[in-house]
């Protein structure tokens, strides 16, 4: 009997690898993430996720995030996906954040589920989209700039 494939979820930070989770099922990444779909379980003529590119060092023993993503929620995404059931995963909602994260917090949350692991549609609910969606229109006037200086704001604290 062959032991399960797993690989190690890492976000690259300064030219360091700082891990968010070790031993994640790759059967299991791969129902959530469809860049380790099409990594680890290629199709013949399968089109490259959006965003796919040479930046990213994927291995067959570890799976990276990409430059600029927030460990701790890669990290509750990374816990998420472990404990999930690989015949019925549960979505990424919310619920799995808190009700009351700022905006900065939102657009961090989404750019770790859309570029990180690049999770598809049926994979989350609409709950971070829509909370997201509920903070931009609240705050007034929104601008582009904003949008930006949010998605980067993390690496910034101290």
């Amino acid at each position: 009997m062959s032991a399960e494939r797993t690989v190690s979820i890492y976000a690259p930070a300064n030219g360091r690898k700082n891990y968010v989770a070790h031993n994640v099922p790759v059967k299991k990444l791969a129902n959530y993430s469809q860049y380790a779909k099409y990594r680890y379980y290629p199709e013949p003529n399968a089109k490259k996720p959006y965003g796919e590119g040479e930046k990213r060092s994927t291995s067959t023993r570890e799976y990276d995030l990409g430059e600029n993503m927030n460990e701790d929620f890669a990290r509750t995404f990374a816990i998420h996906i472990k404990n999930s059931d690989p015949a019925n995963p549960a979505p990424f909602t919310l619920e799995l954040f808190g009700e009351e994260c700022s905006y900065e917090e939102l657009i961090q949350i989404y750019r770790v589920m859309g570029w990180g692991f690049k999770c598809e549609r049926p994979r989350h609910d609409d709950s971070i989209r829509k909370a997201l969606r509920d903070k931009m229109y609240k705050k007034e006037p929104f601008t582009f700039a904003d949008f930006l200086l949010s998605m980067y704001s993390h690496t910034q604290r101290t």
